[in-house]
């Protein structure tokens, strides 16, 4: 299948950006640098503190961006285009489109480079998956189980979940049992398929 990897909140980084702080939970290839743009993809959650904010401009990738808490409204300065946001929908957006947005929340977000096709949405408990995507990333929103095949891993809240393929030619099918019961989604699913 390939390798699977269990983040904790102790194995991100975080940092500052000029809306709120950033916690980088994911960058691949692990050596690449986000600064000096040298990457494939990146997975983060952010906080958006302020009233109105400027997204950073990352030109030459594509982004999906989700809300997960309140609504915020996007302008895209270069079509003059506005978006309402609720949390937990998706709004996909060239990276280096200038981007504004009104509303505080906190984020999560994916920047990849376009030579992959990018998903996320959020999962509902007992919902399953089955995806052959190179990369599978999954976020807990609470504490859950996660059954990968015939194995069952133990998520906590903020916990992070990475599976890679060696190859795109397995379905890989992921079952979301979250510990508690509750209607409001239970994790964030993300993938990446390589487009050449």
């Amino acid at each position: 299948m390939g390798t699977i990897q269990h983040l904790i909140p102790r194995d991100y980084h975080e940092s500052n950006w000029s809306g709120g702080k950033t916690r980088e939970l994911y960058l691949y290839p692990p050596d690449g640098d986000y600064k000096e743009r040298q990457f494939d993809f990146r997975l983060s959650t952010a906080s958006i503190e302020v009233a109105e904010s400027h997204f950073t401009p990352l030109h030459g990738f594509q982004r999906i961006l989700m809300t997960l808490d309140q609504e915020i409204l996007l302008e895209n300065r270069k079509t003059s285009q506005y978006t309402r946001l609720p949390a937990y929908q998706t709004y996909h957006f060239d990276g280096g489109d200038p981007m504004s947005s009104k509303g505080q929340c906190h984020d999560f977000n994916l920047i990849y480079r376009p030579n992959y096709l990018g998903e996320m949405k959020s999962i509902a408990p007992q919902d399953r998956v089955d995806s052959k995507a190179r990369f599978q990333l999954i976020y807990a929103l609470e504490d859950l189980h996660l059954k990968v095949e015939d194995e069952t891993y133990l998520l906590h809240a903020q916990e992070l979940l990475v599976i890679e393929q060696d190859s795109c030619q397995q379905i890989i099918p992921l079952l979301f049992l979250p510990l508690q019961s509750s209607n409001q989604p239970c994790a964030i699913w993300t993938a990446l398929r390589t487009l050449s």
